[in-house]
């Protein structure tokens, strides 16, 4: 091959691969920021999961509206599968959204507030943490789980 022939193409093989590499970029942009579109079906399944799990919180506060919900993801999840439409809008729901909304509980609270809770619920919080970790513990014994993983 002649030193023409190797600088001619050298410039080819270089917009190649910058074409490559665009385009490489291109599809991570579109695969991490699904278009809104894209968002509504998951979105509309996650709403009508919280109104029905509102609904059972109301019906039976002792169990509430948040378990409730998590329960209803977990039986929809594992009974009837959920479709690949939807996987956006709920990847979108339980990170950017639930981020937001606890952030904008927190903006929600005053100093005064969250001390009061904080001292009300510190009892109540060491022993479930307490009944936890040693629940956690036994279950990895009998189960003989290896000592570092309990």
């Amino acid at each position: 091959m002649s030193a023409l022939s190797i600088a001619s193409t050298a410039p080819a093989d270089t917009l190649s691969n910058q074409g490559a590499a665009t385009s490489v970029r291109r599809r991570r942009q579109q695969r991490s920021q699904p278009h809104h579109s894209s968002l509504v079906p998951g979105l509309l399944l996650t709403s009508g999961l919280a109104l029905c799990a509102m609904a059972i919180g109301h019906w039976l506060p002792l169990l509430g509206a948040p378990v409730a919900g998590i329960l209803l993801g977990i039986l929809l999840k594992n009974t009837l599968g959920v479709a690949p439409i939807f996987h956006p809008g709920l990847r979108f729901a339980s990170r950017t959204l639930l981020q937001w909304s606890i952030v904008g509980l927190g903006f929600g609270l005053s100093l005064d507030q969250v001390m009061r809770t904080g001292l009300d619920s510190l009892a109540v919080t060491s022993i479930t943490l307490t009944a936890a970790f040693l629940s956690a513990w036994l279950l990895g014994k009998w189960l003989r789980v290896p000592g570092r993983l309990t």
